[in-house]
């Protein structure tokens, strides 16, 4: 008699904290902040993306991101500025092709960060922490770059009535 073979199981990742976030439906951009650009070069606006890292050793910080690219299938990973992403938060993901990426990392200032986090209370906490720190920051930068753009609309309009009443 001969042993019949079983198929191999195939055993699935463990699920992670991760923190998630999506992409500004509309951001100001230019010179004085004069254009309104929804997205990003390779994220629709409002796509879901999946924090790896962030870099602080420049003036400004850069995150790195995996999320779904814009003119093709499947998943990039990218470096981003912070004000570009609104609505950060926490989720337990269970894709094994996300937990890979999010695990192989990504090269952001010079220095190579991962997301290094598992299923547990403590993984969980640590990332709602970092979430909320990402979230402020980003919000309040946004506001900023919204204000910016406010003050150069006034200034060009002041300077246009100016002007117009001295020809």
């Amino acid at each position: 008699m001969s042993e019949i073979e079983q198929p191999e199981v195939v055993k699935q990742p463990e699920p992670i904290w991760a923190i998630v976030a999506n992409v500004r439906e509309e951001m100001p951009v230019g010179p004085g902040m004069q254009e309104m650009r929804r997205g990003t070069k390779k994220f629709n606006a409002g796509a879901k993306i999946y924090f790896i890292g962030v870099d602080w050793t420049d003036f400004e910080w850069r995150i790195g991101v995996v999320g779904h690219y814009r003119g093709k299938k499947g998943y990039i990973t990218d470096v981003l500025f912070p004000w570009y992403v609104t609505n950060w938060r926490v989720e337990l993901i269970y894709s094994p092709h996300l937990t890979r990426l999010l695990a192989r990392g990504q090269h952001i200032g010079g220095n190579w960060r991962k997301w290094e986090a598992d299923s547990s209370s403590e993984s969980k906490a640590k990332a709602e922490q970092l979430a909320k720190v990402l979230s402020d920051y980003s919000d309040e930068y946004h506001a900023k770059r919204l204000a910016r753009r406010a003050a150069f609309k006034e200034e060009q309009e002041k300077d246009q009535s100016e002007g117009l009443e001295n020809p």
